[in-house]
């Protein structure tokens, strides 16, 4: 149990007293403090005591056909300072004598303020009655049920019963017994759970009918968390429906991020060493992409390799491959008057300058050689153009 009752005290003022007042032991702080009064007729103006300076409920009766129709029931309450004994408030009229029930509770679960978690009643409507019904209480908090009745007038009392239709079991806390025409007041107490649906129904079997009202509450202490005792650094559970997504915090550092979503064509891992190539991403289809390749080499051929293969991280002082298909003219110098042997036929033609024969006569113009040229010794035709000679 979180809500337990520590100490109670009762007082019956008698008709004409409008003090009501009760003395506990001595509360203990912050223990709940309860003060509920039960009249006869209507008790007019209440003003509750300064230890318990909420005051929630106040049932006088729905009838308008007058005080003998009417019943009072009055619940106030707050948290002990530390020390307090006697609890007194007062009331404007007290017919025929009343009914005081005064409570401490203590909570062993609760650190935040005292709070009411569920509230029922059940107010008189004038009709003569020996039983009420406090039904569909919603406890939204662990606590303590507190149910309270109180009759117009109590004369005989009769077999007093709470049968609860939820399970719970209370336990009797006030009762008035059998006397004239004062007003009545029994009070019950039950724990319940958060979550619970609480109902109760008081009777008194071969009791005097009369005025009855009623009401049930729970008292609790606010809790301080819902979630506590966490460890530091730890991730919360994840909350919600997970649907299509998951979500792994705190990997460690440097680890790869858990996949998120359907895989369909695309796989994606990282955090991979360093230097070493990612694997292809989407469809590999005509083109591998090795950007991770070591220093010093050279990449992989990108794209469809149809007639041009470049590679341009050759080793320093190494010619380029060719590239595209060898067409054309070829240009050779003369070496020392011996011409370069040819490794194969070159296609075309090679143009030079060599020197002009002594021998022969001059004409006006430029000289022109031109040489055809087949593997081994080159023959040579010559032939002069108006212009300046050229001796060398």
């Amino acid at each position: 149990m979180t809500v337990s009752v520590v100490d109670t005290a009762t007082a019956a003022p008698t008709a004409g007293v409008t003090t009501f007042a009760a003395s506990l032991v001595g509360a203990t702080a912050p223990n709940a403090l309860l003060w509920i009064l039960g009249g006869d007729k209507n008790s007019g103006t209440i003003t509750q005591p300064t230890d318990t300076p909420t005051m929630p409920i106040v049932l006088k009766g729905t009838s308008t056909a007058g005080p003998a129709d009417q019943v009072t029931i009055a619940l106030a309450h707050g948290t002990a300072d530390g020390g307090e004994t006697t609890i007194s408030g007062t009331v404007g009229a007290n017919i025929a004598g009343g009914q005081l029930w005064v409570a401490e509770l203590a909570d062993n679960v609760g650190t935040g303020a005292w709070a009411r978690w569920g509230t029922v009643t059940n107010e008189t409507d004038g009709a003569d009655v020996t039983s009420v019904a406090l039904t569909g209480l919603a406890a939204t908090e662990t606590g303590l049920a507190v149910a309270a009745v109180a009759s117009d007038s109590v004369n005989t009392q009769g077999t007093v019963s709470w049968t609860s239709s939820t399970g719970h079991t209370f336990t009797v806390r006030r009762s008035t017994a059998s006397g004239g025409g004062q007003a009545g007041l029994w009070i019950a107490t039950a724990p319940v759970t958060q979550g619970d649906t609480v109902s109760v129904t008081f009777a008194r079997a071969g009791g005097t009918a009369d005025q009855h009202s009623g009401f049930m509450t729970v008292f609790a202490r606010t809790v301080a968390s819902a979630n506590t005792g966490v460890m530091a650094g730890a991730a919360r559970p994840a909350t919600g429906a997970l649907t299509g997504t998951e979500t792994t915090s705190g990997t460690m550092a440097g680890a790869a991020t858990v996949a998120t979503g359907a895989l369909t064509a695309t796989q994606r891992t990282t955090g991979f060493l360093a230097a070493v190539a990612r694997p292809a991403t989407g469809d590999a289809a005509a083109a591998l992409v090795d950007p991770a390749t070591l220093a010093g080499t050279s990449p992989v051929p990108v794209g469809n390799l149809t007639g041009t293969q470049s590679t341009p991280g050759a080793f320093a002082a190494q010619a380029p491959r060719a590239t595209g298909q060898l067409t054309g003219q070829l240009v050779f110098p003369v070496i020392e008057g011996e011409f370069a042997a040819l490794a194969a036929v070159a296609v075309g033609n090679i143009t030079q300058v060599p020197a002009p024969p002594t021998d022969l006569p001059l004409r006006a113009g430029e000289p022109s050689l031109t040489a055809t040229w087949r593997a081994g010794s080159p023959a040579i035709a010559t032939g002069w153009r108006a212009g300046a000679p050229e001796v060398r």
